[in-house]
């Protein structure tokens, strides 16, 4: 992947996690290679997160270019904290968020939002499920929420890590991210 902006490696030589969100540019990482593959069937996204606190911040995301016209990228999956804002159909306060947009936009798609708070300044295990027509999302090894989704997703997205947009620096993920993976079942 292709590093930008600032990002620390945390932890000890050999066992290292990547800190996001460091001032004043906060950082990302971007992988533009083909997930076709993986994402045209079954799947599995999951990592190890450790937020510094309850914020609105994107752990990863596939997604569509970046429109320079519109300023943002468009997406099809997302796994993302909550903060303490109000509910909406995109935010439910301190909860883990895991979005299934099969059509890319910025709206629509499923998300299902965790039945549990993440903990600040604690590690989690993070795990977005699509099977069949299941979306379910875990956290630390419990089922947190499922929803049902029969439609397969848009091929050609890119792999974004710590912020939600490619070219702009928005809802970024503020903490440590480690052990990030992704299957193809």
């Amino acid at each position: 992947g292709e590093l930008r902006g600032k990002v620390r490696w945390v932890g000890p030589e050999g066992n290292q996690a990547i800190e996001f969100g460091v001032a004043p540019e906060p950082g990302s990482m971007v992988i533009a290679q083909s997930w076709d593959d993986v994402l045209d069937g079954d799947f599995t996204l999951e990592a190890w997160i450790k937020p510094s606190h309850y914020h609105l911040g994107s752990i990863l995301g596939f997604i569509g270019e970046f429109d320079w016209k519109d300023g943002r990228n468009k997406h099809g999956v997302l796994l993302e904290v909550g903060g303490t804002a109000l509910p909406s159909s995109i935010h439910q306060p301190e909860r883990i968020r895991f979005l299934h947009r099969p059509t890319l936009g910025v709206v629509g798609g499923v998300s299902c939002f965790s039945d549990v708070s993440y903990q600040p300044r604690c590690w989690q295990h993070i795990v977005g499920v699509r099977k069949g027509d299941e979306i379910l999302l875990y956290v630390d090894g419990k089922l947190a929420a499922a929803e049902k989704d029969p439609t397969r997703m848009t091929l050609g997205l890119q792999l974004v890590l710590g912020q939600l947009y490619t070219e702009t620096v928005e809802r970024f993920f503020i903490g440590h991210i480690d052990e990030v993976a992704i299957y193809d079942r």
